[in-house]
């Protein structure tokens, strides 16, 4: 999940503009921003605006920060507008917590460079929630963009730009590139879309550490003759059809990085390729065998058969781990000097667990038990760390050939339905006051 260090660089000389003494100028409804260095506060909600353009930016080095407040539309228009073909040179904006809705498009940028979108939510739009046109080295990081009728996002023509971090959800399309290349789409969310990434002429973007799922019925489509060398990998897939490819038979790109050190996207010790799953369980990640237990497939995923170019060669899989659990407290073995003790129990997945308690005296090192195990749930349980107080321990033989203790029988199961058990004896000596 690391950014390109040339990117990076880019990234921080774009923002320590911002740290530089500026003005900051209180709004209160749709207007010019206009105003160099300039940070615009918008104080309260604009609601259900008429306006083609509620924030027109018309100047370079502004921050328009929305503190959380609504800019709400009736249907069409756009919110935020950043346009260098009318307005020349336009460069460096940072826009910021706010909440977009009910308008066409929510942000468009036309012809723009050094464009910080953070921290939003741009959602029940009619067109796109952002729609980039020739831009470059735009960061679209930490929004939730999602239910925008058309898309999410929508780049054009469009190169080193970074969509980082954001939740797209709920439209036809969650993010277009459109003869847009050396994009990097990095550790985003997207689901409930038909296409969830839609490639149409786009080469040597970055696809990476994403969550693509719950798509129907396309993870990612490209299509047209001129969509190769991308680097797709360590994506999650679970989508009715993970890859659809509409592709000149030539054309290749790369769905997995050289195996290395991890953790990738299913905490697995190495990244490689993708992890390819489907919602009927029938992925080729979810089948592969995997005989040594690394976390790579055994065989490599020919991603389509029409276009056999295109290949995972090294796809994620589940190492499978035994589910257990085991009793921490009491050991096996102690001698309890109270008449309660705090049962705790660990299990290395999300559980359910139940347990039984039994008295026994043991006759010269063989016990012999007197009381019933009668199964109850423990009082704190469900994830991994389970814990139940145990009182009315008791003690009431005192004599050289007996002794009494108490034994802890637990079972537990996963959400898969996976069981184990695990069991405990121990002693108790209460020391009572002499009078």
């Amino acid at each position: 999940m690391k950014m390109g260090k040339t990117s990076l660089i880019v990234f921080l000389a774009f923002f320590l503009v911002f740290t530089i003494s500026v003005n900051a100028e209180d709004i209160f409804d749709c207007q010019t921003l206009d105003e160099e260095h300039t940070i615009y506060r918008l104080q309260n909600d604009i609601l259900n605006s008429n306006e083609s353009i509620c924030m027109d930016i018309q100047a370079n080095n502004i921050i328009l920060d929305c503190q959380n407040h609504l800019i709400e539309g009736s249907g069409s228009g756009i919110a935020i507008f950043i346009n260098e073909n009318i307005h020349p040179q336009i460069n460096r904006i940072m826009i910021k917590n706010c909440v977009i809705t009910g308008w066409g498009d929510g942000i468009y940028m036309n012809n723009v460079r050094n464009v910080l979108v953070k921290n939003s939510d741009i959602s029940f739009n009619s067109q796109n929630g952002i729609k980039v046109l020739y831009a470059e080295n735009v960061f679209i990081k930490h929004n939730e963009i999602n239910n925008n009728t058309s898309g999410g996002l929508y780049l054009s023509s469009s190169s080193n730009n970074h969509i980082i971090g954001n939740g797209i959800g709920n439209s036809n399309r969650g993010i277009y590139l459109s003869s847009s290349n050396f994009n990097t789409i990095d550790n985003n969310k997207l689901n409930n879309h038909i296409r969830g990434i839609y490639i149409r002429i786009g080469s040597n973007n970055i696809i990476r550490n994403n969550k693509i799922i719950n798509n129907n019925p396309y993870g990612i489509y490209m299509i047209d003759d001129d969509g190769e060398d991308n680097q797709i990998y360590n994506n999650f897939f679970n989508n009715m059809i993970n890859v659809g490819l509409d592709l000149d038979e030539d054309y290749t790109n790369y769905w997995n990085t050289t195996l290395q050190t991890g953790p990738n996207i299913i905490h697995g010790p190495y990244l490689g390729g993708n992890y390819w799953s489907k919602p009927d369980g029938t992925g080729f990640s979810q089948i592969c065998p995997d005989l040594d237990d690394n976390g790579i497939c055994d065989t490599a995923y020919v991603i389509d058969a029409s276009c056999e170019v295109n290949i995972d060669y090294l796809p994620l899989t589940l190492i499978e781990t035994p589910f257990n659990a085991i009793i921490t407290n009491p050991i096996e073995g102690s001698t309890i000097t109270s008449s309660s003790t705090q049962l705790e129990v660990t299990t290395n997945e999300d559980a359910i667990c139940e347990y039984a308690l039994a008295r026994f005296i043991q006759y010269n090192g063989s016990s012999g038990q007197i009381e019933p195990y009668i199964p109850q749930n423990m009082s704190v349980t469900g994830g991994t760390f389970h814990q139940q107080l145990i009182t009315g321990l008791e003690n009431t033989i005192n004599n050289a050939t007996q002794s009494e203790g108490y034994s802890i029988n637990i079972e537990c199961i996963d959400y898969s339905g996976n069981s184990n058990e695990d069991s405990v004896e121990f002693y108790v000596e209460l020391i009572h006051d002499e009078k």
